[in-house]
């Protein structure tokens, strides 16, 4: 989500909603059209959605073991992994195609390369994980439930499963708020059935190929000695912390193959944000060059993207559409003008590193342990609010209504964080764009803004990292169950005049950073015990 949308959304989603409450026709074309736009329309009737899983019945769900694993009960961890293409087409997405995370009405015309649900299977014994990363802008915890409920009927605990997004945004508008105005909806009710079918039938057809694996794992900072930043991210927002680490893990068979292996960064899927077509963006050179190189199936994990850390404008160095280095007398070729050339040189840059980080990887151990916890989550934010009222997206099943001095008039979300453990990996998920200040922490810091703004204090910050046990490692996963907008500290609220307001449109509510975060940490400490 960019500032540049911001302004003109506010203005026209409150002018459309006092006219257009409720008005869910999105303007489709009554006859589809040579850009592959077929007859339908965009519905966002939630009422039919499941709710979320129930929090009291989370560990008597678990403790009945997967009907859909079979693997044997022998302590060992068995995996699977694999992907399936959801690029949207007239068949699986019969409504006008929009794309997501800029501004309204922007149609997609065309394929630059598919989007792909990328999914890990893991069971031990009793317990298991479905893990999977979506190039998607991001997916409501409503459609969410969806997939967790179709899954349940195959075996499928609610609670082991976890849909992230990795943010993208030259995907379909999934959430529903970049429809051809700010008061329709972009969100195609037969693309989502879509989604949750093929996630279904991923699932089930993994089921049959686990095998066991032992795991590896390194993390370290990024550092790209071919480029003027070396980091290859930038923070758009003060104070600038950049989250640098890249964690990376391999699952390998007794043979020594490849059955899966995660990257885990942090910065903006974006470099294909002019485009109008549908665009993986850098993770997919990521995902091509591990997969090539190790066989297997490579997850992509989108972390602490909130704050806003980006790659725009950051110097790249230069890769053919091969992945081969671009030389300049011997010297690498730096590229920064956004689009698919810089998209897919990032990417394989990144998958470089990717590759060198593996060759110091170390056993992480197997103990696969899933806890999942419910953070209940103000709904306060008005544009969300006009938003649903409108019918841009679904409502919130699981919420709190019966607490307004906690949870205002609109409720709290009951939203689902968890906290996966693999030996001495851990992988904590957040709901949204999480800042990297969450994660890493921040000393207290101070700036003087000038004019009538003077100077502002920002606290320090204890990130859950620190709560993680000493020598572990640690992948943080954004965008998971949800996308509740940026996870912007409190303390850090400005007015909507100051010059670095953005953030807070598109933030939930001002307690959110702090309840996710305390979550978090709460389920590291209770690991280190």
């Amino acid at each position: 989500m960019r500032r540049f949308a911001v302004a003109l959304f506010l203005v026209l989603l409150v002018a459309g909603f006092v006219a257009c409450a409720g008005d869910n026709d999105n303007g489709a074309p009554a006859d589809g059209d040579a850009d592959g736009e077929a007859t339908g329309e965009n519905e966002t009737d939630g009422d039919d959605e499941a709710a979320d899983a129930d929090p009291d019945a989370a560990e008597s769900e678990a403790e009945s073991g997967p009907v859909l694993f079979m693997q044997p009960h022998d302590g060992r961890l068995y995996a699977a992994a694999g992907a399936a293409v959801v690029t949207p087409t007239a068949e699986n997405h019969p409504c006008t195609m929009f794309l997501g995370g800029t501004g309204s009405n922007r149609r997609a015309d065309g394929v630059h390369d598919d989007l792909e649900a990328r999914v890990l299977v893991l069971a031990q014994d009793d317990e298991h994980l479905v893990f999977v990363s979506l190039d998607f802008v991001g997916y409501s915890v409503a459609d969410c439930s969806r997939v967790w409920d179709a899954l349940a009927e195959v075996g499928v605990s609610r609670d082991r499963v976890i849909l992230s997004s990795t943010h993208t945004h030259a995907a379909p508008d999934t959430m529903g708020i970049w429809g051809e105005s700010a008061t329709k909806t972009g969100r195609c009710e037969q693309y989502v059935q879509f989604i949750t079918d093929t996630l279904t039938e991923t699932v089930v057809g993994l089921a049959d190929e686990l095998e066991p694996v032992s795991v590896r794992s390194a993390a370290a900072e990024l550092l790209e000695e071919g480029s003027t930043e070396p980091a290859l991210v930038r923070d758009s927002r003060f104070p600038e912390i950049l989250n640098k680490m890249l964690t990376v893990a391999r699952f390998d068979s007794d043979e020594g193959q490849t059955v899966a292996t995660l990257v885990n960064w942090h910065s903006h899927p974006e470099q294909m944000i002019d485009s109008s077509k549908y665009s993986a963006d850098f993770p997919r050179w990521t995902r091509q060059k591990l997969d090539q190189a190790l066989g297997g199936t490579t997850v992509y994990i989108s972390g602490t993207v909130g704050g806003l850390l980006t790659s725009l404008g950051a110097p790249i160095p230069k890769r053919t559409e091969a992945g081969e280095p671009v030389l300049d007398n011997g010297q690498p070729v730096l590229i920064t003008e956004d689009n698919a050339e810089k998209a897919w040189s990032l990417g394989y840059v990144l998958g470089e590193h990717a590759l060198a980080l593996l060759q110091t990887a170390a056993p992480t151990g197997e103990t696969l342990r899933v806890r999942k916890e419910i953070v209940e989550i103000p709904f306060e934010n008005i544009i969300f609010m006009i938003a649903q009222s409108a019918g841009l997206f679904p409502d919130y099943d699981d919420k709190v209504t019966d607490d307004p001095q906690r949870c205002g008039s609109a409720g709290c979300i009951r939203q689902p964080v968890h906290h996966v453990q693999i030996g001495k990996l851990h992988l904590v998920t957040a709901p949204g764009e999480l800042f990297a200040e969450m994660s890493l922490g921040r000393p207290e810091t101070t700036r003087e803004w000038g004019g009538d703004w003077g100077v502002k204090t920002y606290p320090a910050i204890e990130g859950y990292r620190s709560a993680l046990p000493e020598g572990h490692l640690l992948i943080d996963v954004g965008l998971a169950n949800n996308e509740i907008g940026y996870i912007l500290p409190a303390s850090d609220f400005l007015p909507n005049e100051h010059p670095d307001y953005y953030e807070e449109y598109y933030t939930i509510s001002d307690d959110s950073e702090t309840l996710v975060r305390e979550a978090i940490r709460g389920m590291l400490s209770d690991s280190a015990r």
